[in-house]
């Protein structure tokens, strides 16, 4: 039987409870074995794993966007969950990450001129990735 392959149609990613994948073009979340410089012992125990969530989305100055909260989070450490299938309820097949981020430097604003260019920017932000994937709500 084949497995069920995640496609590039949906993605669900909340930070602080709130979806931002609207203005995503690209997500990665990519763990790392490296323990995170400010891991607790609470971590350690609960086996936490540091790695990076990296992030390509549109630029846009509207106050909901994803780049404007970028912009007004900076070194912030947040709470994220992450569904690469879409699905808003984690399942067996399905599940949820999650951890904490910490919202890197305010994003880069701007672009070469190209009246068909619409403006991207980029992020890599630092991840406590919990050890558990989410199944059950």
């Amino acid at each position: 039987m084949t497995s069920q392959r995640i496609y590039g149609r949906k993605l669900w990613l909340t930070i602080d409870g709130t979806d931002k994948a609207a203005d995503i073009k690209e997500c990665m979340l990519e763990p790392d074995d490296t323990p995170a410089d400010d891991l607790t012992f609470g971590d350690a125990a609960a086996g936490v794993s540091s790695g990076k969530l990296s992030i390509t989305a549109i630029q846009s100055t509207d106050p909901d966007s994803f780049w404007r909260y970028c912009w007004a989070n900076a070194g912030e450490e947040l709470p994220f969950r992450m569904a690469a299938h879409g699905n808003d309820v984690p399942s067996a097949t399905q599940p949820h990450v999650a951890g904490t981020v910490t919202v890197g430097a305010r994003p880069a604003i701007g672009g070469k001129a190209d009246p068909r260019a619409s403006y991207e920017f980029k992020v890599e932000w630092t991840a406590k990735i919990d050890a558990d994937l989410i199944t059950a709500p």
